[in-house]
């Protein structure tokens, strides 16, 4: 399942844009065993546009505070929901050539079973798309606590943060079972599924136009109390039901099919992913993993300071990371 991001448009002055660059998923990991505080990170107010800075009539401090949602929004370690639980139990800082992941456990430990299947599974992903979803995600959290799957009202896997760079796991996730698709466990699959959903959003105008995703108006709702207005003209190609809640879901679970179990997959989604995601050679290219327990669990920072750029005359306040 996948949080969708929208513009941030709740600036009442009708004048700005914010725009920064912030780097917080470029790793800084020192010793750190306390979360980094809001009020502590710096701000460097840039003008976009200096022959109009007259324009500008908003003071600083409503921009900085604009600034400061932005920012906690897209960086987990910044939200009291983790900061809440205290420090992770464990932290496993995975490399796979050029790219870098930090798993932080709030839950259990994690088996090494879990840290060899992760580790091929991202190994499989440095290839796809020249390594897409990697560039993307940054973290996987594992939560301590269920949350209920709002497609399906049972408790939820996983979930994609695109914006923040972030997978998170849920308990159902570790538990040893079989994943709807069956042919991996429910680790596996959740985790191919979640990874794709940061592959999803360039193919899914095709998707949705080569397997016949249609209009309902009036809406459906589901058992979780989401009102979808997309439905399959065929349900019966969809490789699950819950495949059939959206597009988005149709394809991250065609995209766990086609890599585990092939042969399950309708033939045309199958023909769709290897021509246009699957890669048609692979490299070999290894994981390592480096697990850290109790006072070598290091937190992530925001490298410092901050840069917003202010550009008068637009009326939508965005924060980029480059």
């Amino acid at each position: 399942m996948e949080k969708q991001l929208v513009d941030f448009q709740e600036m009442k002055k009708e004048s700005h844009k914010i725009i920064s660059n912030i780097k917080a998923s470029e790793f800084q990991l020192p010793k750190d065993r306390e979360y980094e505080k809001i009020n502590d990170i710096k701000f460097e107010f840039l003008e976009d546009g200096s022959d109009r800075v007259a324009d500008i009539t908003v003071s600083q401090e409503n921009i900085e505070e604009k600034a400061k949602e932005e920012i906690i929004s897209n960086n987990w370690w910044l939200q009291d929901k983790w900061r809440e639980k205290g420090i992770p139990e464990q932290q496993v800082s995975i490399k796979v050539g050029e790219y870098s992941l930090e798993l932080y456990s709030f839950s259990q430990k994690i088996e090494d079973k879990r840290i060899f299947q992760l580790k091929s599974i991202l190994e499989k992903f440095s290839n796809i798309l020249g390594g897409e979803a990697l560039n993307t995600v940054k973290y996987i959290l594992i939560d301590d606590k269920n949350e209920i799957n709002k497609y399906t009202n049972e408790p939820l896997n996983g979930y994609a943060e695109t914006g923040e760079g972030a997978i998170k796991l849920y308990p159902p996730a570790l538990e040893d079972k079989q994943h709807r698709i069956s042919a991996t466990s429910n680790f596996e699959g959740t985790l191919i599924h979640e990874l794709s959903h940061s592959l999803a959003s360039k193919q899914l105008d095709k998707w949705q136009k080569d397997f016949g995703w249609e209009h309902v108006p009036e809406g459906i709702t589901t058992p979780g109390g989401l009102t979808l207005y997309f439905k399959p003209k065929d349900p019966s190609r969809c490789i699950s039901e819950y495949a059939i809640h959206s597009a988005a879901e149709d394809f991250c679970d065609s995209m766990v099919a086609a890599i585990v179990d092939p042969d399950s997959l309708d033939p045309e989604r199958l023909a769709f992913i290897r021509e246009r995601v699957l890669p048609k050679e692979s490299n070999n290219i290894f994981a390592t993993a480096e697990v850290r327990e109790g006072s070598d669990v290091s937190l992530p920072k925001i490298k410092q300071p901050v840069v917003v750029k202010v550009t008068p005359k637009i009326n939508v306040v965005k924060i980029v990371k480059e």
